[in-house]
């Protein structure tokens, strides 16, 4: 039994790799020719490519020239350069120096030690002679190491004067990048402070503000002023402290932008705005006050008027009369202030008792009662003092 299950597994697993049905193996086969497919490729291939991969690698070789010329131009506008202090070779003589140290130092050794042992030699000597002997064993060799030493230290004293004539070139070089560095700071400087602080080239521009600013003009107090306005009820009280207000506020700017230290055209500029606000404000509130007085003398004429006008109204028991009818929509008329008139009621004119002029009819214009003609009794014209004898409507 356990035979048959192997060759079960065994079919399965042989269908899983090969087909239901087995093609002849004798029958006719298509063969795969690459020749075959790179003609039908050839046929099928797009000429628009190449232009597309050459248009790409163009613009690749321009961006890398684009970039490879930026940095080049980015490397020569650097205002200290490497390769001038490369020229000064600052590098060599330390080297050589530092080189030329390490050998007197060690000759120096060597002579130290060859004295030290020329004494010890000498002092184990027993007679003159041995110490003769010694002496002249070592007495070339000293000489030899003084005159090495000698040497050294001549050329020593030559790598230092080098050193100290290449270490003054360097601050030259580093004084004169400085002091252009300083150059172009102050250059940068200037233009950044014309920018925001210009010089004005207009004559009558110039004339303006380099005006003379003496005497200093007083902020004088227009208090008095606006109250009175307000008591006429030419202005509101809220009007007349935002008025107020606005100058004030207008100068308190002025005096903290005098405070910066402006310079070339602005600062005389703001100085003359300054001294023109005061100066306007001030003539401004005296105008006003000119025109207030004027119209406070204006007033007191027209009640003498008035007065007169009632009088003699009055004593000659009249209800009114024309006073100036030079314009024919706009009668100026006097209306006893017994009588109620209202607009659109008329009234007919009298020169005489029994002498009609003609009819006006009364209207309202800026609380002020005012007539206009209606119609003239023949050639007829109205005059000052002509009689008014009023009709009210509904009469």
């Amino acid at each position: 039994m356990g035979n048959e299950n192997e060759i079960k597994d065994l079919v399965q697993s042989k269908s899983a790799f090969l087909p239901e049905e087995i093609q002849d193996l004798s029958a006719a086969r298509h063969v795969y020719s690459l020749d075959d497919e790179f003609s039908k490729t050839k046929k099928n291939r797009s000429l628009l490519f190449p232009f597309i991969v050459l248009a790409f690698m163009s613009v690749l070789v321009l961006a890398a020239v684009g970039i490879t010329k930026y940095t080049e131009w980015k490397q020569q506008k650097a205002v200290l350069s490497i390769t001038e202090f490369d020229d000064l070779k600052l590098g060599e003589l330390l080297s050589g120096a530092k080189k030329f140290q390490g050998q007197l130092k060690n000759a120096q050794t060597e002579l130290e030690s060859l004295r030290k042992k020329m004494d010890e030699e000498m002092s184990a000597a027993g007679s003159p002679s041995e110490r003769n002997k010694i002496r002249s064993k070592y007495q070339g060799r000293i000489g030899s190491k003084e005159r090495e030493i000698a040497s050294l230290e001549k050329e020593m004293q030559s790598y230092d004067f080098k050193l100290e004539q290449t270490v003054k070139k360097a601050e030259e070089m580093v004084n004169n990048y400085k002091r252009l560095h300083e150059l172009k700071m102050n250059e940068q400087r200037d233009q950044i402070i014309l920018k925001y602080n210009p010089k004005y080239d207009n004559a009558r521009l110039n004339a303006v503000i380099h005006a003379s600013t003496s005497p200093a003009v007083k902020r004088g107090d227009p208090s008095k002023l606006y109250q009175q306005l307000a008591a006429k009820k030419l202005i509101t009280a809220a009007g007349a402290e935002k008025l107020k207000r606005g100058v004030d506020n207008q100068l308190l700017i002025m005096d903290r932008l005098l405070q910066i230290p402006y310079v070339n055209s602005v600062r005389p500029s703001l100085a003359q705005m300054h001294h023109l606000m005061k100066s306007s404000a001030n003539d401004y509130e005296t105008l006003v006050t000119a025109l207030f007085s004027l119209t406070q003398r204006q007033e007191a004429a027209i009640r003498g008027y008035q007065y007169a006008l009632e009088q003699y109204g009055r004593q000659n028991r009249e209800s009114g009369f024309i006073v100036d009818a030079r314009d024919s929509d706009s009668i100026r008329v006097y209306v006893s202030k017994v009588l109620k008139v209202r607009s659109g009621d008329r009234a007919m004119v009298f020169r005489e008792d029994d002498q009609y002029i003609g009819t006006i009819e009364f209207y309202m214009a800026g609380g002020e009662i005012r007539a206009k003609r209606v119609e003239l009794a023949g050639i007829n014209t109205f005059h000052p003092f002509d009689k008014i004898l009023i009709k009210q409507q509904g009469e």
